[in-house]
């Protein structure tokens, strides 16, 4: 029958259907059991059918959600033929979550190749995919399509979810429009229990519909269940969904023996297979069933039954038939299971688990080998689950331990720290020797980075004991949490040398970059010349694995020598886009816009942060988020938005949890000074600044305030504090001297230049002149206008022009518009009319849209601009269609004419 009392609905329906062909969709379809979201989605199914569409589905199946990607395989597993035709990194996920390859995929790798598929399907025939019940799809599933979701802005494609009322993770990830089915009204009741049940009697009807309170499955099975049974399923006050199954678990009762035995095995397997479920069934009865002892459920409207498999009528009959049986049944019908599947022993030893109540070291032991072949085959969230298992069924405490920590070791590989960090606080430490004792430390630090839990001097401590015990890698991890944490949090003297010694005697290579990270992450100044030496002589591309470069281009930034840094972090994260490391990209593009941020790269540092900041919070990284949203509202003073600077710095605070790390509150500062000078406040910005070169002041680090040298000049030149910034420069020089960094002595000469006395003055700025390299439009831009100001101020007008015109133009090349503004009213007092600023065409782009375009201008096509930035080649299509008019351009052509690179910035 039509379905009563869901037309809003289906009208919802039909708009997404007949807007396809502009963009995607996510809906997602809530109600309690019952409400009637199976039917709905039915219906869905049925009307894109008649469409043309092309429709895939997955079910949620409680039994399957510890086996992960069981929900993509059922999804995509029409489309497995067209999986060889994507990239090879992406194929390579897909054909592991099929169990046709080997490796362990990063999770979001799978996403994307999940999205790359459906897309390529849709491109010819427009697509519904349906995820019914997604409450109980496995985790690596719901995180697959939830990356689909927030990606669908311009794909045909309508990803239709049904859900319980609970919250699904996944699903509040999708940024997802809900349709929540209320109850029916009492006239809608009223007709679907005379349809369903004509035969109930007057006073009878009027208890089922107060009982069903418009719920749709019991009216239909209320009536049935008082046929059955009686008065008594009516008589007490369950909650409705205990009546449903206890509505079910009724039928059950007067099943034959062999029939129930049956649809318990049914509902304790993980796959509907009708042949195991008659093996596992011989196990228990004695003799082998036939497919009529399945017969008289199928009579009773519990299970739909073919030559392939048992499937359910409703997800509570499974629930009802399995609290029916008892502790006792179900683990005779678990251990028949497991004897029926002992030649797959990845699901058979699952069963054995669910069958053990009591420690058991060889369930434990076959639940952590099973963990080692998940692992093997790219299955880390089963790997977890085996291992968090293996734990709960282990006696031993040592033993017991070691499996937490190989837990939440791949937690922590899968960037869920909450629960790695859960299973770490479940860990005995008195039962772990020190090897084990130091993987559970660095653990707790690489998770944490934070003031606590373990104070520096016993990481230290333990560093040195790992490396009398010849665990010289772990040494070198524990050295390098300690070495972060000092940084982080701007530990003493004395714990910064002892980070140095312990780091000095592990002999490791000299190239080593956990050895040259802990080194410039502990003792920036002492070391800082020795790094920038040794990296300056190695090329990037000399470090095989992403991860390494990444270490060393931060190593750079923390000295800070930001133009080498910029190489590094290049190659880093050009490397991890190719392997999809997600997690690890969006720390790699946090430190890439920090980078190109304090070097005058503009573009650049827009584009990485802006892509940064997307990644970070999909991949829930709050202190990365922090970082990217900070560089993002300097980059926004500069150009003149302090608004929207403001707005994003008041977020960026907000992140900062207690304990707050010194560098992110310095950068806070730099930023906040940033802004009020480009806004016209120099005493604020002076004020601002100089809390970071205060050594009373708790966000004091003169090696992060480097960068905000040129602001700081410029504000006490401004507001006559030029004492105050001397006193401060010449107590910080020694220090930024021995660094050996370029960046650091650039700086230097600008702010002697800008707070000379009036007879060293010109001297200075001719030496800063001197080193002018010309890389930095900024800089030069800044010092240019500087030096123009000065000689104005000699009344040397004519040459005060020539400056002030280079940097005019170095600003408005970056944007940079209070900046263009000063120049040319510098230039107005020289007595030259300087022409207004033109708008530049590319300034009207997003972020992301510049990055498209550049992309396209190099010559890429949409598919590989969408593989490099993680979205759909029509997505991709879409964004082009925008730009082009922007530009003022018709045709990708034009590209290259309209765009310039960051790199020709």
């Amino acid at each position: 029958m039509a379905l009563l009392e869901r037309e809003a609905e289906l009208d919802v329906v039909r708009e997404r259907f007949d807007q396809l062909g502009e963009h995607g969709e996510t809906l997602v379809v809530r109600g309690e059991p019952g409400a009637g979201k199976s039917a709905l989605v039915g219906w869905v199914k049925a009307e894109a059918a008649a469409r043309g569409l092309l429709v895939l589905s997955t079910v949620g199946v409680q039994s399957e959600a510890l086996m992960p990607f069981s929900g993509l395989q059922q999804l995509l597993r029409p489309a497995a033929d067209r999986v060889s035709a994507l990239p090879d990194a992406q194929r390579d996920a897909l054909l592991s979550v099929f169990g046709a390859a080997a490796g362990a995929p990063d999770p979001y790798l799978v996403g994307l190749a999940t999205l790359t598929l459906l897309g390529d399907l849709a491109a010819g025939t427009p697509m519904l995919l349906v995820a019914d019940d997604a409450q109980w799809l496995d985790r690596a599933t719901g995180e697959a399509l939830a990356f689909v979701a927030r990606r669908l802005d311009a794909d045909p494609i309508l990803l239709l979810a049904s859900a319980r009322e609970e919250s699904v993770a996944w699903l509040e990830d999708a940024r997802a429009r809900e349709l929540r089915l209320a109850a029916l009204s009492e006239a809608g009741a009223r007709r679907l229990i005379e349809a369903r049940a004509p035969w109930l009697a007057p006073d009878v009807q009027e208890r089922v519909l107060v009982e069903a309170a418009g719920n749709p499955l019991a009216l239909i099975e209320l009536p049935i269940a008082w046929r059955d049974r009686g008065g008594d399923v009516l008589a007490d006050t369950l909650p409705l969904t205990a009546r449903l199954e206890r509505a079910f678990a009724s039928r059950v009762t007067t099943l034959p023996a062999a029939t129930a035995t049956l649809l318990l095995v049914a509902a304790l397997n993980d796959a509907e297979s009708l042949a195991e479920t008659l093996d596992a069934g011989a196990r228990l009865l004695g003799a082998r069933p036939q497919l009529a002892d399945l017969a008289p459920a199928e009579a009773a409207g519990l299970i739909g039954l073919d030559a392939h498999g048992v499937r359910f009528r409703h997800p509570l009959v499974r629930s009802a038939i399995r609290q029916a049986a008892g502790t006792v049944e179900c683990t005779r019908a678990h251990a028949a299971l497991a004897e029926a599947l002992a030649g797959e022993p990845d699901r058979s030893v699952w069963h054995r688990a669910a069958g053990t109540l009591e420690p058991d070291e060889d369930v434990a032991s076959a639940l952590e080998a099973a963990a080692g072949r998940a692992k093997r085959r790219g299955d880390l969230p089963l790997a977890v689950t085996a291992l968090k298992r293996a734990a709960a069924l282990t006696a031993a405490p040592a033993a017991r331990a070691l499996r937490l920590i190989a837990a939440a070791e791949l937690e922590h590989q899968l960037g869920r720290e909450d629960e790695a960090l859960q299973l770490l606080r479940q860990v005995d430490e008195s039962r772990l020797d020190d090897p084990q004792l130091g993987r559970l430390l660095w653990l707790r630090e690489v998770m944490h980075q934070t003031a606590g839990p373990v104070p520096i001097g016993r990481l230290v401590a333990l560093a040195g004991r790992m490396l009398g015990a010849r665990e010289t890698g772990l040494a070198l991890d524990v050295a390098l949490a300690a070495a972060y944490k000092a940084y982080w949090f701007d530990a003493p003297d004395a714990e910064r040398r002892a980070i140095v010694n312990v780091a000095r005697r592990l002999g490791a290579d000299e190239r080593e970059p956990r050895l040259l990270a802990t080194l410039a992450l502990a003792d920036p100044v002492g070391h800082g010349a020795l790094v920038i030496e040794r990296l300056a002589d190695s090329a990037a591309e000399t470090f095989a694995d992403p991860e390494e470069v990444r270490l060393l281009g931060i190593a750079l930034i923390v000295i800070p020598e930001y133009e080498l840094a910029g190489t590094f972090l290049a190659l880093a994260v050009e490397r991890l886009r190719e392997q999809g490391r997600l997690a690890m990209l969006a720390r790699a593009l946090g430190s890439q816009a920090h980078a190109a941020l304090f070097r005058g790269d503009f573009a650049l540092a827009e584009q990485a942060a802006e892509e940064g900041l997307l990644l970070t919070r999909e991949t829930r990284q709050p202190r990365w988020e922090c970082s990217c949203l900070t560089f993002l509202a300097h980059l926004a003073g500069l150009r003149g938005d302090a608004e929207r600077a403001e707005a994003q710095l008041v977020r960026a605070e907000q992140l900062l949890h207690p304990p707050r790390s010194t560098p992110a509150l310095q950068h806070l500062q730099l930023a906040r000074g940033a802004v009020s000078l480009a806004a016209g406040e120099p005493e604020a910005a002076f004020d601002q600044i100089t809390r970071v070169f205060d050594p009373e002041d708790s966000t004091y680090n003169p090696l992060v305030g480097a960068p905000g040298l040129v602001d700081l000049a410029d504000a006490a030149a401004t507001v006559d504090r030029l004492d105050d910034a001397r006193a401060i420069v010449e107590r910080i020089e020694p220090l930024l001297l021995r660094t050996g960094s370029p960046t650091l002595h650039s700086q230097l000469r600008y702010a002697r230049a800008v707070l000379a006395e009036p007879e060293a003055a010109e001297a200075c700025f001719q030496d800063a002149l001197g080193h002018d390299t010309a890389d930095s439009t900024w800089e030069r831009a800044r010092l240019r206008l500087a030096h123009g100001v000065w000689l104005r101020r000699q009344r040397r007008a004519v040459e005060a022009r020539v400056s002030l015109r280079i940097a005019r133009e170095g600003f408005d090349a970056l944007g940079a518009h209070p900046w263009s503004e000063r120049a040319r009213q510098e230039l107005r007092a020289t007595g030259e009319r300087s022409r207004r600023q033109e708008p530049n065409a590319r300034d009207a782009l997003t972020p992301q849209e510049l990055q498209i375009a550049q992309l396209a201008a190099e010559g890429l096509t949409n598919r590989d601009i969408g593989k490099r930035l993680f979205m759909s080649h029509r997505t991709v299509g879409s964004h082009l269609y925008k730009i082009f008019p922007k530009l003022g351009i018709t045709s990708r052509a034009e590209l290259a004419r309209a765009v310039v690179t960051g790199a020709d910035r």
